[in-house]
């Protein structure tokens, strides 16, 4: 079989050895058919891969949205009670020019005239926290919307 002059060489006694080429290129010719199970598995866990990093992407913008429609929300609703804030100030400033005018006529007392200014007080307080809850919301949206500043690492 081989070229030495026509006879029997003895080149060939590891044909079918282990250690012979022949199976060596057998076994790389096969290898693939004995390891289909691995190859589907990792092609199925490739597949799963790509599902949670989808569902991942998915959940992430689905929360950003969120984020910022609460924070728009919540901006809508502190400048509407900063305008129903400012409206009771307004009142009660009319309450207290009345009161005093009625407590200068001796209508009213001073205990009256007390409790209006008590009252005025308190509304010009609700009417700052009410300006800074709606500060306190514009940026929470800002920051829903990704401005400002990068954080620091």
């Amino acid at each position: 079989m081989t070229a030495e002059y026509g006879r029997e060489s003895n080149s060939l006694d590891n044909l079918f050895s282990s250690k012979g080429l022949t199976w060596s290129l057998l076994g790389g010719i096969t290898a693939p058919i004995f390891n289909a199970g691995k190859i589907s598995a990792e092609y199925e866990i490739a597949n799963e891969a790509q599902l949670q990093a989808m569902l991942a992407y998915r959940s992430t913008v689905l929360n950003a949205y969120m984020e910022v429609r609460n924070a728009m929300n919540d901006y809508q609703r502190t400048q509407q009670a900063l305008i129903e804030q400012q409206r009771l100030l307004d009142a009660s400033s009319e309450y207290v020019r009345l009161a005093r005018l009625r407590y200068q006529n001796g209508v009213a007392t001073s205990l009256d005239l007390m409790d209006a200014q008590r009252q005025h007080f308190s509304a010009e307080l609700s009417l700052s926290e009410s300006k800074r809850d709606k500060l306190l919301a514009m940026i929470a949206l800002y920051r829903a919307l990704r401005g400002g500043a990068p954080a620091k690492s």
